[in-house]
């Protein structure tokens, strides 16, 4: 991780025409980029923030294929984080009720792993 952190860095330094802190050769930059290397990824704070409604509809589509709303990192990692954001912005009571009720609308679960283990239980 340090090593990809410093090579990046002098990938950076050289484009903007400063000194590199490893003296990278185009050479060099052909190779990382022919295995796959990514010299360039995005910034710290760039991240592009998805509306709500926009992954509500993401969620009911989810619903449209699977028959449900309980989703996985395995199915789609960012659905997943923010589902898992809503039931903890839930519980620390910083989810609108609009927000609730949209979400209340496609069957969201708000205790998954309650239901679950009641589940279990029964087996």
């Amino acid at each position: 991780a340090r090593w990809a952190h410093v090579v990046r860095q002098s990938y950076r330094q050289i484009q903007k025409g400063g000194k590199p802190a490893l003296a990278l050769t185009r050479e060099m930059i052909e190779r990382l980029e022919a295995i796959g290397f990514r010299l360039r990824v995005k910034e710290r704070g760039k991240i592009k923030q998805v509306p709500f409604e926009e992954r509500i509809k993401s969620l009911a589509e989810f619903k449209d294929v699977h028959g449900h709303v309980n989703v996985v990192e395995a199915d789609d990692l960012r659905l997943a984080r923010f589902c898992n954001r809503m039931r903890s912005s839930r519980r620390n009571i910083k989810v609108t009720q609009d927000r609730i009720s949209a979400l209340d609308a496609l069957g969201f679960e708000w205790e998954p792993l309650q239901k679950k283990r009641r589940r279990a239980r029964r087996d």
